[in-house]
């Protein structure tokens, strides 16, 4: 079941066991959840007039894609939907509080709509979460498995080296600026339900308390940009920034925990970390390689995807904590320069840091180029990268984003002792390559990295 059928299926069936019980709950949210029958029961009056009409001919006489859009603008059901997803994208806290006014900003432009729902500025990040009315359907949302052909133009083959990632969302959203400066942001993509596509977006805390963002949303062939405002005076109110000012330094790493933020929803670290960089695919084993803290000998591991950072700022976020903790972070990996060369052989084998690397495939297409690699798993060689292509002139031509092509895709994993590594790029038209280079290695520092962290202090 896709994640939109899943949605759909909860709410259509949570509303019809709401509007059947016999003494209904106000609680419409646990029954679109599916745990009201373990809450205490409540009693409430029946909900009156056209409200409990809409709602009971809603649930019960249509089925859910014809009455959803419908649903949204009903004062019960809609801010029920709006909940859901808040919680799901961390921000249940911030709905509870108040702090999301429900319609901050809108445009339309050509029959589609884009809807800032609310912005949230925290110590974390701040976040900004949208709906969008009048977008086309995804095909990864129409309840079938998509082929991996279908997204390749021209089809190639499943197992091909040479497959271009492809945009195929019809909504993709980005925070381009902070008051005027140019921003970082980070985002998932939105969820697609008959209410419209709902998203979230996320740049780095604001520097000053108030802040205007700049937007710009690709819907379909439409390029649509709105600014909103953004403050974090409120969201400041529930929360507590604790200086900690430790610093750990091992092997040309050195990570500095700068302070520790409580919230009502999370714990953040804010660290700075200095090293030499390492821009590739790496691959940790989630059993030992994880950052958390530790609270009377238990552990808490970080939120899933939680760290944001740019500038060597990173800010890491766990579950709320009252007291102090010890932060325990996973190795860090820093950059090392490499020369290891292979001629487009199958079998070719170069060594890094005594470490023999096999390139154990090879493929060019009019316009790409892809490696698969071999390698034992030696500590402490993680992978490899910064690639480039070697013609028959001897010049050097770097792949991904450092040679301006316009995809990249890699992949590192480990099976049975061995480290598997593939990289896949646009190629220059004209390029012909007799060898590939690679001239950065990704190098484990084991530390240990382990930091007290003071709780926080009272309210003042």
């Amino acid at each position: 079941m896709t994640g939109r059928d899943d949605f759909e299926h909860r709410l259509s069936q949570g509303l019809k066991r709401w509007a059947q019980a016999g003494e209904p709950s106000m609680d419409l949210e646990a029954y679109v959840r599916g745990d009201a029958v373990r809450r205490t029961r409540r009693r409430w009056s029946w909900l009156g007039g056209a409200a409990a009409a809409a709602a009971v001919a809603l649930a019960l006489g249509l089925t859910f894609p014809r009455w959803a859009g419908a649903a949204a603008e009903l004062p019960l059901v809609g801010p029920v939907i709006t909940r859901i997803i808040l919680e799901d994208a961390g921000l249940k806290w911030a709905y509870d509080r108040g702090l999301i006014d429900g319609n901050v900003a809108e445009v339309t432009q050509n029959g589609v709509t884009v809807r800032i729902l609310g912005v949230v500025a925290d110590a974390r990040r701040t976040t900004v979460l949208y709906r969008v009315l009048g977008a086309p359907s995804s095909p990864h949302r129409d309840g079938a498995p998509v082929p991996v052909d279908s997204l390749i133009t021209p089809p190639r083959p499943v197992d091909s080296l040479v497959i271009p990632p492809r945009t195929v969302e019809p909504v993709v959203g980005f925070i381009d600026t902070v008051n005027g400066q140019g921003a970082t942001s980070s985002f998932m993509y939105p969820e697609e339900t008959p209410l419209g596509h709902f998203g979230v977006l996320s740049t780095l805390p604001l520097e000053t308390e108030e802040a205007e963002l700049g937007l710009t949303f690709r819907v379909g062939d439409e390029e649509i940009r709105l600014t909103v405002p953004a403050s974090r005076q409120e969201t400041d109110k529930f929360s507590r920034e604790v200086a900690v000012n430790q610093t750990l330094e091992h092997d040309g790493v050195r990570v500095t925990v700068e302070s520790v933020i409580y919230t009502p929803a999370e714990t953040v670290v804010r660290y700075r970390e200095e090293k030499e960089h390492f821009q590739g695919s790496l691959r940790w084993d989630p059993e030992v390689e994880y950052n958390y803290l530790e609270v009377d000998g238990r552990r808490y591991p970080e939120s899933s995807k939680s760290s944001i950072g740019v500038d060597d700022v990173y800010h890491i976020a766990f579950p709320p904590m009252e007291g102090p903790s010890r932060l325990v972070l996973r190795p860090r990996v820093k950059g090392v320069p490499i020369e290891a060369v292979w001629p487009l052989e199958e079998g070719a084998v170069a060594e890094v840091m005594g470490v023999p690397i096999t390139l154990v495939a090879f493929e060019q297409t009019p316009d790409g180029v892809g490696f698969r690699w071999e390698m034992p798993d030696v500590e402490p060689l993680r992978g490899i990268a910064g690639f480039e292509v070697i013609d028959a002139e001897g010049q050097a031509h770097p792949l991904g984003p450092q040679g301006q092509a316009s995809w990249a895709s890699t992949a590192n994993f480990v099976s049975e002792g061995v480290r598997h590594q593939r990289y896949a790029s646009g190629l220059s038209e004209g390029v012909e390559p007799v060898a590939v280079r690679a001239t950065r290695a990704a190098v484990a520092v084991e530390g240990p990295w382990v930091f007290e962290l003071p709780g926080p202090e009272p309210n003042g």
